[in-house]
């Protein structure tokens, strides 16, 4: 960008490197993407797209998105490399099928090939990854054209939930147009009643996490407890309001907001024992 003399707050790096391994993702070049374009963000992007694959190339370089790509060129170009694989395959599973994007799908029937011995684990109601290129009616389609008929599997059994928690999911997910639909049972029992919370922010929904495990472990005090969050950022308002409580808690799987060098560098500097504090 800094070569195409390209410096604009509203296009930066990040967003141009997102837009490019999307089109990527979706099988299009520079030149389809400018062709697309409707804006002059659309059309640098494109210049930059051009840029970053000549650059690419003259250093005999692949991206991460470039795997699939130039791997799937390369079996449907090339005869005898597609059956070479093709032959050495015998079986191909495929897990969280409904995350799969148009590229892996081409992929993955290239090395199938005329044994179509496969078998995909998937859900359509946990499809998150549209953003990235993931196409669902991949999944409710799965392989349009497929000379043996396909033997489709709905699995009803949940072993993880309790049956409260399955029916709640389930009529939120319902509302979704494009979905096989199932209905699940829990091995667990119904389990408790549900509470829903709308906080006003981050720090009124710490507040109120915090009073439920005060009252929890009021009634017993060896009870342990577990709260869940989508992202790392949201553990700095929960360990705030924890520690200002006096709950003792333990960061599982991330990395604590207080012990982050930065962090504990501030507080040093802000101590009351440091002179030079401020």
């Amino acid at each position: 960008m800094t070569k195409l003399q390209i410096e604009d707050d509203s296009l930066t790096p990040r967003n141009v490197l997102s837009r490019i391994s999307y089109a990527k993702n979706h099988g299009q070049t520079a030149e389809q993407l400018r062709a697309q374009a409707f804006d002059q963000d659309g059309r640098r992007t494109a210049d930059i797209f051009g840029a970053y694959e000549k650059l690419l190339y003259d250093s005999k370089a692949l991206d991460f998105d470039d795997l699939l790509l130039r791997s799937a060129r390369l079996l449907r170009e090339s005869t005898a490399t597609r059956e070479k694989w093709q032959a050495r395959f015998q079986y191909i599973h495929v897990d969280e099928y409904q995350d799969t994007n148009r590229v892996q799908y081409d992929l993955m029937r290239l090395l199938t090939g005329p044994k179509q011995n496969l078998c995909v684990v998937g859900d359509e109601d946990q499809s998150i990854y549209r953003w990235r290129g993931a196409d669902v009616s991949i999944l409710l389609s799965f392989f349009p054209g497929f000379s043996r008929r396909p033997n489709r599997q709905n699995w009803k059994r949940n072993y993880r939930s309790t049956q409260n928690i399955l029916d709640a999911a389930g009529a939120v997910v319902a509302n979704n147009p494009e979905r096989l639909g199932k209905s699940l049972s829990a091995e667990k029992g119904p389990g408790s009643n549900l509470k829903y919370l709308e906080a006003r922010d981050a720090q009124a929904e710490a507040e109120f996490v915090a009073g439920e495990l005060e009252r929890i472990l009021n009634d017993d005090s060896d009870q342990t407890c577990a709260v869940e969050y989508r992202t790392n950022f949201q553990s700095r308002a929960f360990e705030e309001v924890f520690r200002r409580r006096g709950l003792r808690y333990k960061l599982v799987g991330g990395f604590s907001f207080y012990n982050r060098a930065e962090v504990k560098d501030a507080l040093c500097l802000c101590s009351p024992g440091n002179a030079s504090g401020g």
